[in-house]
């Protein structure tokens, strides 16, 4: 069953301003997808439902068997209250690259916290690619990303959160986010990152903390080993602002940065280099994020 929300009018001059009607009780929706892998050995979504203003675009296929899913959310942002919640189950055999036709956008709230739930089950292959998330001054927002690996799961997933857009004078100076990301494999939690963000907060400025970056990003593969690592190592020598670390077979990148598409360049780049190794498959850019 689909559910239709109504219309709301939107503010046109300013980027970071609420909606009209946004202290309203906030839109929910969800999508659940389950992919498998045929006899043919082509991933399909063999299931799909979607309530509200979630969905997804019909799968690409640039590189044969392997889709490509790019995940819609029409109002192209959220206001107060706006509730999404995302489950998809990658079966064995089966694999899937995930991203966005754009970025996301978290207005101003006067009271009530958006929020984004991500579950994903991969007993196969998962490269999940969002694009990043603009949090706008005194917004209010909360992302949890639980991942599930089986014992046969692999994959790439990753997140990039730009607090404001400075270059277009629009600062990050009040609000707050809490971004979770963890993963768990034999039923056991193996990694968990945890980062709570308040621009007047001392980390904002810190050496040890942001260090005034505005753009944050962190990138997972797993399962990651010393190989892998090494490998990540070489790619990043000449990167600034981006860390590796490798605990419990997850390999971790993080990135700060000024520009959202140099963090994501850094990530494409660790991702170039280890996809061949880790799915055994040649890289295939998205198309979508080259328009």
């Amino acid at each position: 069953m689909i559910l239709s929300a109504p219309k709301i009018k939107t503010t046109k001059n300013k980027e970071n301003e609420l909606p009209e009607g946004s202290t309203r009780e906030g839109w929910r929706a969800s999508i659940d997808l389950t992919l498998a892998g045929t006899k043919t050995g082509k991933t399909v979504v063999s299931y799909a439902k979607h309530v509200g203003p979630l969905r997804i675009q019909r799968p690409f296929y640039p590189e044969g068997d392997t889709p490509h899913l790019y995940l819609l959310h029409p109002p192209g942002g959220f206001v107060a209250g706006d509730e999404l919640t995302v489950n998809v189950n990658v079966r064995e055999n089966a694999g899937v690259l995930v991203t966005t036709p754009g970025a996301s956008k978290v207005y101003r709230s006067l009271g009530d916290t958006s929020s984004v739930s991500n579950h994903i089950k991969v007993d196969g292959t998962l490269e999940w690619f969002p694009q990043e998330t603009i949090l706008f001054d005194q917004s209010r927002f909360s992302s949890q990303t639980t991942l599930h690996f089986g014992a046969q799961g692999r994959g790439f997933v990753w997140d990039i959160v730009c607090l404001g857009r400075p270059a277009g004078e629009f600062l990050y100076e009040k609000g707050n986010a809490t971004l979770i990301l963890s993963l768990e494999t034999d039923q056991k939690l193996s990694f968990v990152d945890t980062l709570r963000l308040d621009p007047q907060s001392k980390m904002a400025k810190a050496f040890w903390g942001l260090k005034g970056q505005c753009v944050i990003g962190t990138m997972i593969a797993y399962p990651g080993d010393e190989t892998l690592c090494q490998q990540t190592q070489l790619v990043l020598e000449d990167l600034p602002d981006t860390e590796l670390t490798l605990l419990n077979n997850v390999l971790v990148v993080r990135a700060l940065g000024t520009q959202a598409w140099d963090v994501r360049e850094r990530f494409v780049r660790v991702w170039q280099t280890l996809r061949p190794l880790l799915l055994d498959r040649p890289v295939s850019i998205p198309r979508i994020w080259n328009t």
